[in-house]
């Protein structure tokens, strides 16, 4: 298919800059015809009126692309021609706000303990003189933002003189 037949087939000039899902995902799949045809990425990006790196992006997420629902819609309406599925998938990605592709695995923090935390922060005068009993510690030359719950029981026995 060429860039013309998609354009009057689909309505979209996809030399044109858009950065919309759907438009992006057609982009690569024509790519991707012109590179089985033998073609060079430089050259498609040419036609395209794109830079070189937008081709090596795809490729380099075509198979990220492979697991979203759009992405393979738009594949199947470009191999069968089917302006409807094509426009039906237009107006989904048109009237989502935000589309989440990778839903983020966030590790939950490590619950701490109320013992464990200190009540208040040591004043830094309680701190010199709970280092001064161990002049050779570590603790000296570490920052007091960067203090943990470890380095605060280093302290408390320092200070009881364990």
């Amino acid at each position: 298919m060429t860039l013309q037949e998609i354009k009057d087939l689909f309505g979209i000039d996809l030399t044109i800059k858009n950065r919309k899902p759907h438009f992006v995902y057609l982009r690569g799949i024509y790519m991707d015809q012109e590179i089985e045809n033998g073609r060079n990425n430089l050259n498609i990006c040419k036609e395209l009126k794109c830079n070189h790196a937008t081709g090596f992006h795809y490729f380099q997420r075509k198979d990220f692309y492979k697991n979203i629902k759009e992405y393979n819609e738009v594949k199947i309406a470009f191999d069968n021609k089917d302006a409807d599925l094509f426009k039906d998938i237009d107006f989904r990605l048109n009237n989502v706000k935000y589309i989440h592709y990778k839903e983020l695995e966030r590790k939950k923090p490590k619950k701490i303990k109320l013992e464990e935390m200190p009540e208040v922060r040591w004043h830094y005068l309680r701190i010199i003189e709970a280092l001064r009993k161990d002049n050779r510690h570590s603790l000296w030359e570490k920052p007091m933002k960067e203090f943990t719950i470890n380095d605060y029981k280093i302290l408390e026995d320092l200070e009881n003189g364990k």
